[in-house]
């Protein structure tokens, strides 16, 4: 009996922490996101020659990059999975 009750609060604390990475993958590609909207608005307000869109487009580059999929980090809501559970 202990065992099955040693599981099932593993398996809860395994739920908790793919809840939390989902939830600071969230919040993170927020801030990504005001970081792009910001980043293009000042672009289009740049002439084609100015020598700052280039910069403007490694920023959202960069931002492409840096944007966090929840199952980039094995946690995927809409499968009911969590990292660690079959």
């Amino acid at each position: 009996m202990a065992t099955l009750e040693q599981q099932l609060r593993q398996a809860q604390k395994i739920e908790a922490v793919g809840r939390l990475a989902g939830g600071i993958a969230h919040d993170f590609n927020n801030l990504l996101m005001v970081i792009r909207s910001y980043t293009e608005m000042l672009r289009d307000s740049l002439p084609d020659n100015d020598r700052l869109r280039n910069d403007t487009e490694q920023v959202l580059k960069a931002a492409d990059r840096g944007a966090a999929s929840p199952s980039t980090i094995g946690f995927q809501p809409e499968a009911g999975s969590f990292p660690g559970r079959a």
